[in-house]
């Protein structure tokens, strides 16, 4: 009977010495991993005739060397010349230069062009460093050639580090020995460029087995020691049967987080079906906690989305009554006041003027029109009350319209409106739309369009696409101007360069009814020299 203890006790020892081996071979390629990723640059980096080209270019090595700290997440940088004299120096924005005693020597190469340590600062922190003696590019696999100067990189072993190590192992790594007794422990002392200990790295993996297995030799020695006083045969056949098989299944299920295992073991009255039902219910709260959780976690997604949606129908809301009681009223408001004036005094005024106060009352009036237009489109695209009717009609006669629409504004404004269409190029796409989308873009560049500017409205197709460009000489935009075009919750619009009101949704509109017909719309300016607008539509 002891030697069966001493059997499980021997399978025991085997397990926990693969097990720790196992650990080693995971610890050794996590750091492997982790030196290589710092090595990549020193060893692989591509620029190195660049570097030795302007290793004395201080703008140069500001603009590309230094990058290096943020691309490959490291905290300080060094450089020297092949005489061994320090030509550059940088740590990480977000790193606090800390003291690091950092003394260079070209001895360190004498050996091998890599090299790989760890230093102690004042501090206390530890700072792993890789550097690379710098040769041509064609010098980079065997680096036998005389070197131009020395690069050196640092990464600080802060939390980042450890966790990043502990992600790559599967356990805790600290740098301190820890006290558990249930944990397999395994140890790198890591060492400076004189190979002298700097510290010693403590990878930490608590492990079930240990635990379990205090509890196996309690029942294992409580068992024996009734059994080998009446029958050797039979406790070593109890043993077998109604203990290590079981205390294997709970193992197992416990490892391998499955408790179909035990299902045959659930019915019986000693402790093992007592054990086997607490780990099967167990599981089955776990399974019901995690889908309780994601339930949860869907919940809050989903409310987080009504938030926002929320807001942005508010802002939808108070975006269209401000529009209503200031973008509308004003030019209604000069329609009235110049109407008054030409009814009052047609008979003082000259032709002249009366044309004058003409131009400007159709000017307003098409204004209005248009922003009520855009308002009510608007107010039903987001209602979802336009109705998609997708027809076949000519392009050219929709472009003449639109040119027509806006020619007494144009004349007004001495603004050349041209445009360029082949008069058989037909379009299947809901017509109202499309004279929106081309009256939008031509009322909008007549807004930013200075006297003696030109508007250029060309179509042109190919075997599937169908596309309209609207290119203006006027002021262009800016970039922060750009990103802010298709909001409405901001109050983006802009004056035009007569003072023209706006209500910010023409554009926003051209771009719904675009993407609605399954097109594209394009936008790019340059300030000073106008805005080319594009829009590619299917043809069917």
């Amino acid at each position: 009977m002891f030697s069966l203890i001493q059997s499980d006790n021997s399978r025991k020892n085997i397990l926990l010495q693969s097990m720790h081996e196992g650990r080693q071979i995971a610890v050794k390629n996590a750091l492997i991993n982790n030196e290589d990723k710092i090595n990549q640059l020193v060893k692989d980096y591509s620029g190195w005739d660049d570097l030795i080209e302007n290793i004395s270019n201080k703008d140069w090595l500001t603009k590309n060397v230094f990058t290096i700290n943020t691309v490959f997440d490291l905290d300080y940088l060094w450089g020297f010349d092949a005489a061994g004299n320090i030509i550059f120096s940088n740590c990480h924005p977000k790193v606090k230069m800390v003291n690091i005693d950092f003394q260079f020597s070209k001895a360190l190469f004498d050996q091998t062009p890599y090299v790989h340590y760890f230093v102690k600062t004042p501090h206390g922190d530890i700072v792993e460093i890789s550097g690379a003696i710098i040769v041509p590019s064609l010098d980079i696999a065997t680096r036998q050639s005389k070197p131009f100067g020395y690069l050196f990189l640092a990464k600080k072993l802060d939390s980042g580090y450890f966790t990043r190590l502990g992600s790559l192992t599967d356990s805790k790594v600290m740098l301190r020995k820890p006290k558990s007794e249930n944990t397999i422990v395994i140890d790198r002392v890591l060492r400076d460029s004189k190979m002298s200990p700097v510290a010693t790295l403590y990878f930490v993996k608590e492990s079930a087995l240990i635990k379990d297995w205090k509890k196996l030799e309690v029942i294992y020695f409580i068992t024996t020691l009734g059994v080998v006083m009446s029958f050797s045969l039979l406790s070593f056949l109890f043993i077998h049967l109604w203990v290590s098989r079981p205390l294997e299944k709970v193992s197992l299920s416990l490892s391998t987080n499955d408790s179909s295992n035990l299902d045959e073991m659930k019915d019986r009255r000693d402790e093992f079906g007592q054990i086997s039902n607490m780990i099967i219910k167990y599981f089955k709260m776990n399974e019901e906690l995690n889908a309780e959780i994601e339930c949860r976690k869907s919940i809050e997604s989903k409310l987080q989305a009504y938030t926002i949606e929320l807001k942005e129908l508010s802002a939808t809301k108070d975006k269209f009554l401000s529009l209503i009681a200031h973008d509308v009223a004003n030019p209604l408001n000069n329609l009235v006041g110049f109407s008054e004036l030409l009814a009052a005094n047609s008979a003082k005024y000259d032709p002249e003027k009366i044309k004058k106060f003409t131009l400007v009352i159709n000017h307003d009036a098409v204004t209005s029109a248009e922003l009520l237009k855009n308002l009510l489109m608007w107010a039903r695209a987001q209602s979802g009350k336009i109705i998609f009717l997708p027809e076949k009609f000519n392009v050219q006669q929709s472009i003449e319209e639109v040119v027509e629409l806006f020619g007494s504004s144009a004349l007004f404004r001495n603004i050349n409106v041209v445009y360029q269409c082949d008069p058989d190029m037909f379009l299947t796409a809901d017509r109202n739309m499309f004279c929106a989308i081309i009256r939008n873009l031509a009322s909008n560049a007549l807004k930013f369009t200075p006297s003696g500017g030109m508007i250029n409205i060309n179509a042109y197709q190919d075997a599937d696409y169908i596309t309209i460009e609207v290119i203006d000489t006027g002021v262009g935009m800016t970039d922060v101007q750009l990103k802010s075009l298709f909001k409405t919750g901001n109050n983006s619009s802009t004056h035009g360069l007569r003072g023209e009101q706006g209500t910010g949704l023409g554009l926003v509109l051209c771009k719904e009814f675009t993407e609605r017909h399954g097109g594209t719309f394009d936008v790019k300016s340059e300030v000073g020299k106008g805005s080319r607008f594009c829009v590619t539509l299917p043809k069917a």
